[in-house]
């Protein structure tokens, strides 16, 4: 009865993080919505305006903490692959939080694109809810952080809407560009490919942590894959 009781409670935990991250964006969108969509326009914002506030301040709230939380991981005596297999506690508060809150901003997402019937925004917050709502359930959603980095990128590709002269674009271009390519294409697969491989090492799977298991490792798998 006492571990159904933790389990039931952690688990409501951090879906009641991930239901107040929710109406928390939704409410940061009305507000969003009460500014002039002239004032966004004199600002040279092209397209978007509705949802260019929230949808910049995720990303960067996102982008910037897991790129915090790496930095810290990095600066740890175990550092990961080995901390996720060990199931080791989350390095930071922050760690804790940010794949609760992204799952909320997916529900908003999900709710978003039905309300309005915009396939993206609903396709984007099944993917997220998706992963996010089963490392969270797992306990392994702390470790996963460092994925968000990602969000980088799209802080630039959020900008690109945002008209700021003809070299202040060619830099957010670039920037986009670079973070893209660095970020997506080489940092999150060696990661993919470093904890897949620590994963196949027979040797130390009696020393994995209670919640390490093959079903984390083919969640890894496709969740890469995809």
């Amino acid at each position: 009865v006492l571990t159904v009781s933790l389990w039931v409670g952690g688990m409501a935990a951090w879906l009641a993080v991930a239901c107040f991250s929710c109406c928390t964006w939704f409410a940061f969108d009305a507000a969003a919505e009460r500014l002039p969509a002239t004032w966004l326009q004199r600002l040279g914002v092209k397209s978007g305006t509705e949802l260019f506030i929230p949808n910049l301040a995720h990303h960067i709230l996102s982008g910037v903490g897991a790129m915090l939380v790496w930095a810290s991981e990095a600066g740890a005596d175990v550092g990961q692959p080995e901390r996720s297999f060990l199931c080791m506690p989350a390095i930071s508060d922050l760690a804790e939080l940010l794949p609760q809150v992204t799952l909320g901003y997916g529900l908003h997402d999900l709710v978003y694109g039905i309300r309005t019937g915009q396939a993206s925004f609903w396709m984007h917050g099944c993917l997220h809810c998706g992963f996010f709502g089963c490392v969270c359930y797992l306990g392994v959603a702390h470790h996963t952080v460092r994925i968000l980095v990602a969000n980088v990128s799209t802080i630039f590709l959020v900008l690109r809407r945002w008209n700021l002269g003809l070299s202040g674009n060619l830099c957010v271009d670039l920037a986009f560009v670079f973070t893209f390519a660095i970020l997506r294409l080489v940092v999150l697969p060696i990661w993919w490919v470093r904890f897949l491989r620590y994963g196949r090492r027979v040797d130390l799977e009696a020393s994995w942590g209670p919640c390490m298991h093959h079903g984390v490792l083919a969640l890894a798998l496709w969740g890469g894959i995809a």
